[in-house]
């Protein structure tokens, strides 16, 4: 009886021949090749050589918006890797609704080049600023529905995983797609506000840190 309870349930089964390590490596691929394509929203100014030391320095400066966006999509989408890395170090067997749910995550993923250069080409506008926060919110909630899935009732993980981990995941994406989506309102009284709400992200993920670190001591 012991071991029928320890037994994973019929649903979680690995129900295709693709195995984890195969999703691993696509996924690593898409995230290598999404995240290179950010830099190719910057395009090199285009001056004279003769004035290139007059006019130069100012078409770089120009170009802050486009930077801004590169770092923080870069920031980002390696805090998506990062933590799809630590989840997939976890991952013992998959369904394939789990694939499935992966492949719409790396679908989001792919997009980010295009709502980086939208964003920074527009910045200034509420539709751009809403429309990059929508892009970051959906693969957030996606990302905390992934880690609830896999880890209930220790569905596709060992059954030696802390389901502490588990939730403190799973709260730490719902929260930044929530401020991502609390934000779009926010744009359209005030941009700027808007945009600095995102660094909300920092002090409320601590606290969690803190929060689910006292809880799993």
């Amino acid at each position: 009886m012991e071991n029928d309870r320890a037994a994973p349930p019929e649903s979680a089964a690995d129900d295709s021949s693709i195995g984890v390590d195969r999703i691993i490596a696509f996924s690593d691929a898409v995230f290598a090749v999404a995240i290179t394509l950010l830099v190719l929203n910057i395009d090199v100014p285009q001056v004279s050589r003769q004035l290139a030391d007059v006019k130069l320095p100012a078409e770089i400066w120009a170009l802050w918006p486009k930077f801004a966006a590169f770092i923080v999509s870069f920031l980002i989408i390696g805090f998506f890797w990062a933590f799809h890395h630590m989840m997939f170090k976890n991952i013992r067997r998959h369904t394939n609704l789990f694939l499935w749910m992966n492949l719409l995550l790396l679908m989001c993923i792919v997009f980010m080049p295009f709502s980086a250069a939208l964003f920074s080409e527009y910045t200034t506008t509420e539709v751009a600023t809403m429309f990059y926060a929508a892009s970051w919110a959906v693969p957030s909630f996606l990302l905390a529905l992934m880690w609830w899935y896999a880890t209930d009732n220790k569905r596709l993980v060992d059954e030696q995983y802390k389901a502490i981990s588990g939730r403190h995941a799973t709260f730490a994406f719902l929260n930044t797609g929530f401020i991502f989506l609390l934000s779009m309102p926010i744009a359209i009284i005030n941009v700027g506000a808007a945009q600095y709400f995102w660094l909300m992200l920092i002090p409320t993920h601590f606290l969690l840190g803190r929060y689910f670190g006292k809880r799993g001591a």
